[in-house]
C-alpha cells in the first residue's frame, strides 16, 4: 500500500492531521497550463463508514464537495477552506486519512463546456483533482451548508461510499471508481482498527 502519510487519529479533535505527502510531479502539474483546473475533493466519512453525499443547490445532481485550488494557494489551504465553505467545518473537526497520489481528471461534456469557455478560457477541458479522505470529529451537527453566502448544496445525508460511485453523474464516474479504488483500502483499514464490529458497504461480486 502506497504511504499516504498518517492514517490512524486521535478521536477527540485534539490533533489535527492535514498533511499533504505528495509526489514531486504533482506539483509540476499543479500550474501546468494545459487546459484541467485544479481541484481539491473531499470524501468525508463518520464512524460508522458511511460518507458524506450532498445535493448541489437548486439542482437535482448530487456529488462529493470538491472546490478550485487558487494560484498560489497550497493544499492544505485549498482543503481547510473549501471544507468549510461546502460543510462548514474547520480544522479542529476533521482529520485526514489519506489522499490520492495522483491527479484524477475528467472532461466536461460539450453542454457543460460551452458555457465555461463563454466566460473566456478557451482551452478549458475539466478539472484534474486531488482527492482527500477525512473523518469527521465528533457528531454531524457541526455540519453547515450555508457557511459560505452563496452556498455549494442544499442538502446532505449519510451513504456507503460504493453507492455514492454509483449513482454520480456519468461524466465523473471513472474518477469516482478510481478514487474508491485508491482510497477505500484506507477506510476499511481504519474502521477494522477502531471499530471491528462495524463493517463499511463494499460492492457485491
Amino acid at each position: 500500500m502506497p504511504d499516504h502519510g498518517k492514517i490512524f487519529v486521535e478521536l477527540d479533535g485534539k490533533m489535527s492531521v492535514m498533511n499533504f505527502n505528495l509526489p514531486h510531479s504533482i506539483y509540476e502539474e499543479l500550474r501546468r497550463d494545459d487546459g484541467y483546473r485544479p481541484n481539491i475533493g473531499m470524501i468525508l466519512m463518520n464512524c460508522f463508514g458511511k460518507v458524506l453525499w450532498a445535493r448541489r443547490a437548486s439542482r437535482d445532481g448530487w456529488q462529493f464537495p470538491q472546490g478550485g485550488i487558487e494560484r498560489n494557494e497550497s493544499f492544505e489551504d485549498a482543503l481547510l477552506r473549501e471544507l468549510y465553505e461546502e460543510v462548514g467545518l474547520g480544522v479542529h473537526q476533521v482529520n485526514m486519512l489519506a489522499h490520492t497520489l495522483r491527479w484524477m481528471h475528467y472532461d466536461l461534456p460539450g453542454s457543460y463546456l460551452k458555457r465555461a469557455r463563454r466566460r473566456g478560457d478557451s482551452k478549458f477541458r475539466g478539472q484534474k483533482q486531488i482527492w482527500c479522505l477525512l473523518v469527521l470529529l465528533g457528531d454531524d451537527s457541526q455540519v453547515c451548508l450555508s457557511a459560505s453566502k452563496k452556498p455549494e448544496f442544499d442538502k446532505w445525508i449519510w451513504t456507503d461510499w460504493w453507492t455514492a460511485v454509483q449513482q454520480i453523474v456519468d461524466f465523473k464516474r471513472p474518477v469516482y471508481e478510481s478514487v474508491w479504488s485508491e482510497l477505500n483500502p484506507f477506510l476499511s483499514t481504519y474502521m477494522n482498527f477502531w471499530f471491528p464490529e462495524t463493517r463499511p458497504g463494499r460492492p457485491k461480486a
